[in-house]
């Protein structure tokens, strides 16, 4: 069997020669795993790792020791009738955590580490420092050095090298560093793992697969303490790469399965994603470029990262809003790899942000409101009163024209416009439908369109789409919403009670709360939310499609739904989606 490893540490203790003379003392140990990447074998007691004891000049003596790992953490205990140096040898799968990836590959880790006589017991960690120094020690031993000023030397050289954050490196030895502990040096060697995560996955997208990346790193720093440019080069993309907070989602998803009783690292002081001189934890813009970090204006975050929504809109595949700011679109892919993404905020990765239509024209201008439909729709109504429309199949779409509110399914776009007159076209071209209204609100349902009148009924729209659809509730409603997919279905608030009335046959219709007391309500395809007139959403969703959530959504502004996801602004102007994705986990 093989154990589980991991390139930040497998730990354990090894028992030294007492003070009195005795030999074998047993030890205990602290159990370890790591992060970044950790080596995850079938993890069953009899997996093996090998203790090597060594003389001083790095030279085998005696017999190894053989020992198991005892449990999912990779914590071992090992009795060494030997004090000085030891080589530990291992090997595992692969589980980068910094992607949340397992793969069946095998990568093997080699440690170099010293029992100390004086102490009795040494705690020995296995990791990538130790792996990717062991060959620079032994140089320095063969060049006539003592094996602790060896380990000394070259894991400051290797530390030095590495180059993560600010370069404040950790006081201590690769093979005393302890994953779990909420001190500096555990985020660092936290941090720096997931760098060399990074790392190998930049590496192998290129060709080279990670246990390649490892050979060539400690051949290439084994020569003479020092790394090549491209090396240097990779690292610092990597930094910059990484996502921190999915590497720390990673390992804690670990921890509470395996050891919850372990502190959980943060990486954050120790990295500086974006390069611009100050700490993840000090900086106001984590992952954006803002040495002078200016604050945005009523917020404690940065003016560079300001990503304060005005409002915002999602399908399964994306979501864009609108920011305060500068009356930008900005998207993202919600379903990006590896887990999802969601609305960008200050201190999140901007993991899957990036413009659908690319350097293409696009929605490009200013706007008041965006809004999404599947099949790759995004439309934008400008602060002048136009619409923008990109659309995968055909590019970009312009509406001239007063509007101040719109809404699009996958083939139809409609729109108010300042007298509040409905009007809808067919996104793939032709004339818009004649005006109709005024009209007080309206929801695209199915094929169709259904308007809220001014007495505050509910009538199909004539002229679009086949009409005459589902029976509509009657009675004076205030607000609606439909879900424009498929034969569709809807939803709206009396005006009397604030009581919930569904139509068009969906599952969900027939789950509508049956207390009143809402001002608003939102359809999706599989989830639907009703709000009350404090802002509280109260949400259903379909059980057989959708997992189950504990809590209502954290927001109750700009709702949006698809799937099984809804997303709105929250108090601070930010977005968030519901059920919490990892990375606002």
């Amino acid at each position: 069997m093989r154990p589980t490893l991991a390139l930040l540490a497998l730990t354990g203790c090894a028992g030294a020669a007492g003070l009195g003379g005795d030999t074998g003392t047993a030890a205990t140990n602290e159990p370890g795993d790591a992060s970044g990447i950790v080596f995850k074998g079938p993890m069953e007691a009899g997996s093996q790792l090998t203790f090597q004891p060594l003389d001083d000049r790095l030279e085998e003596v005696g017999e190894p020791v053989v020992v198991s790992v005892s449990d999912e953490l990779g914590s071992f205990q090992v009795t060494l009738a030997h004090t000085g140096a030891v080589r530990i040898d291992a090997e595992g799968l692969i589980l980068n955590e910094a992607h949340g990836e397992k793969r069946d590959e095998v990568v093997y880790l080699r440690g170099l580490g010293f029992v100390d006589p004086a102490e009795g017991e040494s705690v020995l960690h296995v990791n990538a420092l130790t792996d990717l120094n062991h060959l620079r020690v032994q140089a320095l031993v063969s060049e006539g050095m003592d094996i602790e000023a060896a380990l000394d030397q070259a894991t400051d050289e290797l530390l030095d090298e590495l180059d993560i954050g600010l370069g404040v490196l950790p006081d201590a030895r690769g093979h005393e560093l302890d994953p779990y502990d909420s001190g500096y040096a555990a985020s660092w060697l936290f941090a720096a793992s997931s760098v060399l995560a990074q790392a190998g996955r930049d590496a192998e997208a290129a060709g080279a697969p990670l246990p390649q990346l490892m050979e060539d790193l400690r051949m290439d720093f084994g020569e003479d303490g020092a790394l090549n440019d491209t090396s240097r080069e990779l690292l610092y993309n990597a930094e910059e790469r990484l996502n921190p907070d999915l590497a720390t989602l990673s390992l804690g998803s670990h921890l509470d399965e395996h050891g919850p009783d372990r502190p959980l690292p943060d990486p954050h002081p120790a990295l500086d994603s974006d390069h611009d001189g100050i700490a993840n934890s000090d900086d106001n813009c984590r992952y954006v470029y803002n040495p002078d970090q200016q604050t945005a204006l009523g917020a404690g975050f940065g003016a560079a990262c300001d990503s304060r929504a005005r409002s915002l809109s999602t399908t399964d595949a994306w979501g864009c809003a609108v920011l305060e700011a500068d009356a930008s679109v900005l998207c993202w892919e919600v379903q990006g790899e590896p887990t999802g993404g969601t609305a960008p905020a200050p201190d999140r990765y901007p993991a899957h942000q990036r413009l659908p239509w690319g350097d293409a024209p696009g929605l490009d201008g200013r706007y008041d409101q965006v809004a999404l439909a599947s099949g790759g729709v995004f439309c934008g109504l400008e602060e002048a009163g136009s619409i923008d429309c990109w659309l995968e199949s055909g590019g970009l779409v312009e509406v001239e024209g007063a509007y101040t509110e719109i809404d699009v399914s996958p083939d139809l776009l409609c729109a108010l416009d300042v007298g509040r007159r409905l009007s809808c076209q067919a996104l793939a071209g032709g004339p818009a439908s004649d005006a109709f209204g005024p009209v007080e609100d309206f929801a695209i349902v199915g094929a169709g369109v259904v308007a809220l009148l001014p007495d505050g009924s509910l009538e199909w729209v004539e002229g679009v789409g086949p009409g005459g659809g589902a029976d509509l509730p009657e009675g004076a409603f205030l607000d609606l919403d439909g879900h424009p997919e498929g034969p569709g279905w809807g939803c709206a608030v009396s005006a009397e009670d604030g009581a919930v009335a569904c139509w068009g046959g969906h599952p969900l219709a027939e789950q509508a709360p049956t207390a009143g007391g809402f001002v608003e309500v939102m359809t999706g395809d599989a989830v639907a939310c009703a709000v009350d007139a404090a802002g509280a959403p109260t949400c259903w969703r379909d059980a057989a499609v959708c997992p189950a959530a504990e809590d209502d959504p954290p927001f109750a502004v700009g709702l949006t739904a698809d799937s099984c996801q809804v997303c709105g602004v929250d108090e601070d102007g930010l977005g968030l989606c519901w059920p919490l994705y990892w990375n606002q986990q």
